[in-house]
């Protein structure tokens, strides 16, 4: 699979719905193929690795940028602040503010 390719589609297109037919057309397979086929060859479904990719963007977003906590999760696919922020707990263990506060105090900002 074009593992490269496809974490580049997920991330240009982080802000709008994206579905497995979407990434399965990208590798030239169904859906159905493509599902089996992610999941062999990297252990996660191909929406599992959506979110993270999602996560992991908005995650460098906080980090990198002063943008508000409400418009990165825009920016990465999420239609609230809350379910970013919960989605942000779940993978990282951190809300997204304590995500930014502690690379302030990391770089004494």
């Amino acid at each position: 699979l074009p593992l490269d390719a496809l974490r580049a589609y997920v991330e240009r297109n982080a802000a709008r719905p994206l579905q497995v037919a979407d990434l399965a057309r990208l590798a030239g397979l169904s859906a159905a193929r493509f599902h089996l086929r992610f999941l062999e060859e990297t252990g996660q479904t191909p929406m599992d690795f959506v979110r993270q990719r999602r996560l992991t963007l908005g995650r460098e977003l906080l980090l990198n940028s002063a943008r508000a906590i409400g418009e990165i999760a825009t920016c990465v696919g999420y239609a609230s602040q809350s379910a970013f922020t919960a989605a942000m707990v779940r993978e990282f263990g951190r809300s997204p503010r304590a995500l930014r506060r502690e690379l302030r105090d990391k770089t004494g900002e």
